[in-house]
């Protein structure tokens, strides 16, 4: 007789074969990110609810169905207008087993390295933007030669 861990592996194993828990995955990992944004500034379902123009019940079936009823793409770009927030979607690759950990540390790295470039680019950005600002300004109260 196997194991219980083992059998649970297998069916686990065979789940991941299929689309749909892939789908399921996303859904949830965009919603407990909506969630918390929901939490962070206080808003309720029934906000949520009023500012999607929809109902509340509607938001309760997004947040608690599964993903084939009520979760298109139009209701995540809703949603996350709704909240004013951003979707971003990365495709990695593939990861090797046993390696799982290491991988996403190093993606982890990496996004955390490409979000402080954009930001030092926009700090650089808005600095070389105020400099030229105060040029034109100091350019304008320089006397005038007759």
């Amino acid at each position: 007789m196997a194991k219980i861990g083992s059998r649970f592996k297998k069916i686990f194993e065979e789940a991941q074969r299929h689309p749909a828990y892939w789908m399921e995955d996303l859904r949830l990992q965009f919603l407990e990110g909506i969630s918390a944004i929901m939490e962070s500034q206080g808003i309720t379902q029934k906000e949520l609810a009023d500012r999607m123009g929809v109902s509340e019940a509607y938001i309760s079936r997004v947040f608690n169905d599964n993903v084939e009823k009520n979760f298109t793409l139009n209701t995540l770009v809703e949603l996350s207008k709704a909240v004013n927030a951003e979707i971003k979607i990365i495709v990695t690759p593939k990861k090797a087993k046993g390696s799982d950990l290491l991988y996403q540390q190093e993606w982890f790295k990496l996004l955390q390295s490409l979000d402080n470039l954009n930001e030092y680019e926009n700090v650089a950005h808005d600095e070389t933007s105020s400099r030229q600002s105060h040029s034109h300004e100091d350019k304008s109260l320089k006397p005038v030669a007759a």
